[in-house]
């Protein structure tokens, strides 16, 4: 039941792919963005599937990558400073 809600509201709320997918359509016709519009589902659902899988595990198992990963981020929270945070 909580995913069924996560998924409605995901999919309702302005996030980046559905104001990208209403811009498109709304420069150059539902046509030429559908292939967008199809895609983001698409791309998730791939994404699920090989998370579940344990690819996520997989990717981050080894210490070096963890390590490597921490210090981007770090390094990218310096050079932007304190960035914004969603306060609803």
């Amino acid at each position: 039941m909580t995913l069924i809600a996560l998924a409605t509201v995901g999919s309702v709320t302005p996030d980046p792919n559905t104001t990208l997918s209403a811009a498109l359509a709304a420069n150059f016709g539902l046509r030429r963005a559908l292939p967008f519009v199809c895609a983001v589902p698409v791309g998730w659902g791939v994404l699920l599937i090989l998370n579940t899988a344990g690819l996520g595990a997989v990717v981050l198992s080894p210490p070096c990558v963890g390590a490597c990963c921490s210090r981007v981020f770090s390094i990218c929270r310096g050079w932007h400073g304190n960035w914004p945070t969603r306060t609803a």
